[in-house]
Order: structure tokens, then C-alpha cells, then sequence
């Protein structure tokens, strides 16, 4: 069929069927999922059929889908379940039903068959226990009878307000009894101190003696000016010693002028004004120069021992032949 006739078609059939799912009534749609589980219980496909079941029983509940239900958990192993269920029909329908005969059959069949559990609070535990089977809450009123559970392993656990969980666990055969007494768990230990106030305690240093107490070393501030001193002294001398080479130049100069008579007379006046100049800078250079440092020297050399409080040097004036100076004495 090409294709321009096929589209057309297919639209017909979508909006024709749509209204008929839409209007599917729960009875209707829970027939469909019954008849698709008996399908799957045809395939031996127990588990898909037990889904089907129950979603059928959810939107339209009815005894042959509950009946069906019971039959599959029986086959699963799912005793505990089917035996329920099987009571649910056998007390829902009528006695002369060919249903609840089915049922009633079945429940004579799974009493044998049916593994029981009692769960019974410890003498002493407290009324505000709560109690788990498989995760859970059992009722107070099933409490200390034989309750009918599913063969296998059934973890049981107990606990109170201000104790902790206990755990039990019980494994049972078909028609196997077993009881489990329970009681919660002990008391939490108390929380630890905060790790904040403990660690700033455990991790405190030692308390430091206070840096005023050794005070600066003596003389500190003497010796620093008389290092600057001799700093600046030095600079002076070198400012002299290149004051007085221009000042040689210069004089040069003039000598060269006087000796060649046609140098012009302006060029030998200006370099012997500046050979003046020159010596005279020269001059001071070196004589400012050595007096400051000899007095960054003097100043040195008198700071304060560390051990007495005392300078290690004394400068006193000195009488000299023709004359005077000063003398340093002190050990080094």
C-alpha cells in the first residue's frame, strides 16, 4: 500500500482505539492484568504472573485474583503470604463457593506446613521497647503468640528510647517453631568531649618568658650611630680624594696656559677659579671626612661590654712633645 495511503489509515485506527483504552473501566482494566498473569502462570513464569495479580488486585480487588495470588505464593515459598490470603477468601465468600472449598483446602495444607515465630519481650525491658521483624513494627497485641512467617532467615530487632538496638536472628524450616526473646540494647556511651576544647587544650604551648625581660643588647643603638658615622667619613674622604685630582688637573691647566703663549688668557683665569674651588671641597672633604670618622670609630670602640655594662675602649687626651692628641685604651 503506498505510503500516502497508509498515514491516513493509521491516524483512523489511533484516534478509533484511543476512546476504547480511555474509557476502560477498573473492572476492565483489572480483567486485562488478570488474564495476563494466568498467561505468564501458563509460561511458567511464576513471578511475572505474581506481579500481574497484584496489580490487578490493586485497581479492582476480587477473590479469584486474591485465589490466584494464595496459589502463586504457595508455589514461590511465600507460606506466611498465602496462608493469609487463603483466609482472606475463605472468610470474604460464601461456605458452598467453589472458591472458598479451594481456599479452605489450602489453609488445611499450609498448617503443617507453616514455619511460627514468637517474639517475646525480656522481663525488665522497657514498655516504650520497639520491636522489628524483617524491618517491620510488630504490634503490641502480636506479641508472645506463634505468628506464621515465610521459611528462611528473620532478623529481629529491639530498641528503646535513650538505649541502643539489639539485633536476634531466627532460621526456620517448614513447620518449624522457634521464639526469640528480646530486650534493646545498652545505654550509648557518653559523647567524647568537643575535639575544638580538647585539642586547644593538649596542643597549648608553653607559656614564653616576655622578651622585655632580656631587654636589647647593650650599646645597640651607640654602635649602630658609629657605624653610620664611619660610613659617612668614608664618603667624605672619598669626596676629598676627587676633589683634589680635579684640583691637580686644574693646576695642570694653568701651568699649560702660562707655558703656551696662545692659550687665551679668559681659559687660564677660569681653570685656576676652578683649581680653587676644587681644593678648597677637597679640603673640607677630607678633613670633615676623618673627623667624622674617627668619631664613628671612638664611638665603636667605647660601646658597653655585655658582660659589665662597661666600654671595651676609653679615649682620653694625651700630652705629646710640640703638642697634644688623643689616646684610646681598653681590650679587644
Amino acid at each position: 500500500m503506498p505510503l500516502h495511503l497508509r498515514i491516513p489509515l493509521l491516524l483512523a485506527c489511533v484516534l478509533t482505539c484511543a476512546p476504547a483504552f480511555a474509557d476502560a473501566t477498573p473492572a476492565e482494566q483489572a480483567k486485562a492484568l488478570f488474564l495476563e498473569g494466568r498467561e505468564a502462570m501458563k509460561r511458567g513464569d511464576p513471578m511475572r504472573a505474581l506481579s500481574l495479580f497484584e496489580s490487578s488486585q490493586r485497581v479492582f480487588p476480587a477473590p479469584g485474583t486474591l485465589t490466584n495470588m494464595a496459589v502463586v505464593e504457595e508455589q514461590l515459598g511465600r507460606l506466611a503470604s498465602a496462608w493469609r490470603h487463603f483466609g482472606e477468601v475463605a472468610a470474604g465468600l460464601p461456605p458452598t463457593d467453589a472458591r472458598a472449598e479451594v481456599a479452605r483446602q489450602h489453609l488445611g495444607s499450609l498448617e503443617t506446613r507453616l514455619p511460627r515465630l514468637r517474639i517475646d519481650r525480656a522481663p525488665g525491658a522497657p514498655a516504650s521497647t520497639v520491636i522489628k521483624l524483617d524491618g517491620l513494627e510488630v504490634a503490641a497485641d502480636a506479641l508472645g503468640k506463634d505468628e506464621p512467617v515465610d521459611p528462611g532467615k528473620h532478623v529481629v530487632t529491639a530498641t528503646a528510647p535513650g538505649l541502643g538496638e539489639r539485633r536476634f536472628e531466627a532460621t526456620l524450616a517448614e513447620g518449624q517453631r522457634a521464639v526469640v526473646q528480646v530486650e534493646p540494647g545498652a545505654a550509648p556511651p557518653p559523647a567524647p568531649p568537643a575535639p575544638r576544647l580538647a585539642s586547644a587544650t593538649a596542643s597549648a604551648p608553653p607559656p614564653r618568658a616576655p622578651l622585655a625581660a632580656t631587654g636589647p643588647a647593650p650599646g645597640g643603638g651607640q654602635r649602630l650611630v658609629g657605624y653610620s658615622l664611619i660610613g659617612l667619613g668614608v664618603v667624605g674622604l672619598g669626596l676629598g680624594a676627587v676633589m683634589g685630582g680635579l684640583t691637580i688637573g686644574k693646576k695642570a691647566e694653568v701651568q699649560g696656559c702660562m707655558d703656551d703663549r696662545a692659550c687665551a688668557p679668559q681659559t687660564g683665569r677660569d681653570a685656576e677659579s676652578a683649581g680653587r674651588t676644587f681644593g678648597a671641597v677637597s679640603t673640607v672633604g677630607f678633613v670633615a671626612g676623618a673627623a667624622v670618622a674617627v668619631g664613628g670609630v671612638v664611638l665603636v670602640l667605647t660601646v658597653p661590654s655585655e658582660r659589665g655594662g662597661k666600654p671595651t675602649a676609653t679615649v682620653a687626651p694625651i700630652a705629646l712633645p710640640g703638642g697634644g692628641g688623643a689616646g684610646i685604651t681598653g681590650h679587644f
